[in-house]
């Protein structure tokens, strides 16, 4: 069925909508692959029905909802399959609602509900209830059955509630819920308003920081663990907050993502971290390595290859020098639209790091398709070793088809002595953790160049295996392509 056929009904269950889609244009009130309401149109109804609402007494409630994982699978289906699946979420959708209620697409995988002439919070449930009964059938596409899941907010609207308010409400529901756990279904408190009264004082703090210079690096050591040298730092981001003093980025770093200042602040650290590589290779060429967290909203920006050849290429900084950390998440989530970045990367000459590793939904063979320089290996599995046998044998599996495919391994957070002694044992390349050091200011980091001393921990060491250990002799990889030209800058 054509788009245009299919935007009747949407309109008919809008009141008003009709005087809108005169106002505008078409494709500004309704999303062209579902006919929903276009989150233009869905600010507009809204705000009509919470002035209803403030007239007759009635509430008005709005839900977020987002589809667990729709980036990967919107990615598998082809572009058809992709734009079925989307129209039967938003059939669904519309049969759970009523005809004076409004649905909207908001982005790829998140819609928005507006339901009004409520009398209490029950109403608004009583929908998320049909909703996740709607979903328990899974989507057929050609064949193959999508199983979805879905994380909601909800909320409903107190006394001079305006459309942008219960709708940043809703959200702030659902990014709750989405860190709980798919499924799961969040109710705007108190709680949550404190949050979100909180995340502003936070977000314009961090306008001042960009505009005054309270930004800062700190940097931690990366050795090698044969041999207990340094090798590389880590740049981790401080804030000097006036008032409160040096914070860390979990206090900061999700407003920064939700509200779009991790493109100008991620720049900065980008700038800072090539800056004082400089510093360090003019003074000692080749001596360490720095690596450089990036963000997905950084990595899908279309000016982040420009910026980063930009930062190298003006404060001199080795492009070898320079490692990129991205999370698996990142990579998995967004791979296609990645990749041919990647490969510009490293073609420049930069490194590219695989962080969280172990902690989604990838296998060994992502480290065989994409351009990485390292792997870093989660926390969790760290601190499992030596005791866990599970791990133990899985870190043993990661190093050994590395080391066939010419990656460093690298294990973050290592804080026993034990813990760095089975890394040694099962092959690990580099280590990093409190163990070692702290993330330490610039002025210390430069004296550690002279001045790092280690002490690898001795004694005995009992390591767990499962009853059939691997043979790593056994481990065998295909050849790749993974090898790519360099172009200095």
């Amino acid at each position: 069925m054509a788009v245009a056929d299919r935007l009747g009904p949407v309109t008919e269950a809008m009141p008003g909508a009709s005087e809108a889609y005169i106002d505008l244009d078409a494709g500004t009130t309704h999303d062209e692959v579902t006919g929903l309401a276009s989150s233009g149109l869905f600010l507009y109804e809204l705000e009509r029905a919470l002035d209803l609402a403030a007239r007759t007494g009635s509430h008005v409630a709005a839900i977020a909802l987002e589809v667990h994982r729709i980036e990967p699978m919107l990615d598998t289906l082809p572009d058809d399959g992709a734009a079925r699946l989307l129209i039967e979420i938003a059939d669904r959708l519309r049969r759970v609602v009523r005809p004076s209620d409004v649905v909207a697409r908001q982005t790829r995988g998140r819609f928005s509900l507006m339901l009004q002439d409520l009398d209490a919070i029950d109403g608004a449930m009583a929908v998320a209830d049909r909703i996740t009964q709607e979903f328990e059938r899974p989507v057929d596409i050609d064949g193959e059955q999508v199983h979805l899941e879905f994380n909601m907010g909800v909320t409903l609207c107190g006394p001079r509630a305006t459309a942008s308010q219960l709708v940043s409400e809703a959200d702030t529901a659902l990014d709750r819920a989405i860190r709980a756990a798919p499924g799961k279904v969040e109710i705007f408190d108190d709680e949550m308003r404190a949050w979100m009264r909180n995340r502003r004082g936070v977000e314009h703090g961090l306008h001042d920081a960009l505009d005054l210079g309270h930004l800062r690096l700190h940097y931690q050591p990366i050795i090698d663990v044969a041999q207990s040298e340094l090798v590389a730092f880590e740049a981790l981001l401080r804030w000097e907050r006036p008032g409160i003093g040096l914070v860390g980025p979990d206090t900061f770093l999700d407003v920064a993502e939700e509200s779009g200042l991790i493109l100008p602040v991620g720049r900065w650290v980008l700038y800072e971290a090539c800056r004082q590589l400089a510093e360090w290779s003019r003074a000692r060429p080749g001596a360490a390595k720095v690596a450089v967290n990036i963000s997905a909203r950084q990595l899908l920006h279309p000016g982040f290859f420009d910026a980063l050849k930009g930062a190298v290429r003006t404060t001199g900084a080795p492009a070898r020098g320079l490692m990129l950390e991205v999370t698996e998440a990142v990579l998995l989530d967004h791979l296609s639209l990645v990749l041919p970045t990647l490969h510009r990367i490293r073609e420049l000459g930069v490194g590219m790091v695989l962080d969280d590793f172990g902690t989604g939904y990838s296998s060994l063979t992502c480290l065989r398709q994409l351009p990485l320089t390292c792997v870093k290996v989660d926390e969790g599995f760290v601190h499992d070793l030596p005791e866990e046998a599970t791990t133990t044998s899985m870190v043993e599996l990661v190093a050994a088809v590395a080391k066939a495919l010419d990656i460093k391994v690298v294990a973050e957070a290592v804080e026993r002595p034990s813990e760095l002694r089975a890394l040694e044992y099962l092959g690990c390349d580099w280590a990093q953790g409190y163990l070692i050091s702290e993330p330490v200011p610039p002025e210390r980091a430069t004296a550690m160049f002279d001045h790092f001393e280690f002490s690898k921990p001795q004694g005995d060491l009992e390591v767990a295996f499962p009853t059939e250990r691997l043979d790593r002799a056994e481990v065998a990889v295909p050849a790749t392509t993974r090898d790519n030209p360099v172009v200095e800058v």
